[in-house]
């Protein structure tokens, strides 16, 4: 996807979730390409944006299906909305991840119960921040340097060629740990191993 398509597929998102009344920010490597940045990542695929759950009726679930909506199936009712490329309109894909929280904790869930958390104040929407690209302002999570920080890792200033998520995502934790109330960050893979 090439810099004309991210940007066209981010302005087209805005359109859509403006239109429905549902508040978003601008999430993970799509956050982490602009706040550093001030552009898109060539090598992203799609582009990566989160809305709060209590945002998300299931009003706004039907509206939003008309968009080439596919839900990621998970067990719990926490996911990702998947969209689809529309080769078409060139508009390339989106994922948009479903922010909930318990007690101080804020997360989501990438399915077989793997969860992505943050303390709560970095995804509370009074907390949320602004950035300017393309002209206009977009909500970024509060705290921004220190929200990457706890993604990426202390050097996610430091521009990399490339990044492998599974191996090196710092807030994965599992469902369950979330659901007691005590998050336990790992990686990926020892998640896995608990799980099975």
């Amino acid at each position: 996807m090439n810099k004309e398509q991210q940007d066209k597929t981010l302005l087209k998102w805005r359109e859509i979730l403006d239109k429905e009344g549902i508040p978003f920010y601008l999430n993970q490597s799509t956050c982490l390409a602009i706040y550093r940045d001030g552009k898109m990542f060539s090598y992203n695929r799609s582009v990566d944006l989160a809305i709060l759950a209590d945002d998300l009726s299931s009003e706004k679930i039907t509206l939003l299906s008309n968009y080439k909506y596919l839900q990621h199936e998970t067990k719990q009712p926490y996911g990702i909305l998947y969209f689809d490329t529309d080769e078409k309109t060139q508009i390339a894909g989106c994922e948009i991840q479903v922010v909930y929280f318990k007690d101080e904790w804020a997360f989501y869930n990438l399915g077989l119960n793997i969860c992505l958390v943050w303390d709560r104040k970095h995804l509370d929407k009074k907390n949320w921040g602004k950035v300017k690209y393309l002209g206009l302002e977009w909500n970024v999570p509060g705290g921004t340097d220190e929200y990457l920080a706890h993604t990426y890792g202390d050097d996610w200033k430091t521009p990399r060629s490339s990044w492998n998520w599974i191996a090196e995502q710092k807030n994965i934790c599992s469902w369950e740990s979330i659901m007691a109330g005590k998050p336990v960050i790992s990686d990926y893979n020892q998640v896995c191993r608990h799980l099975t």
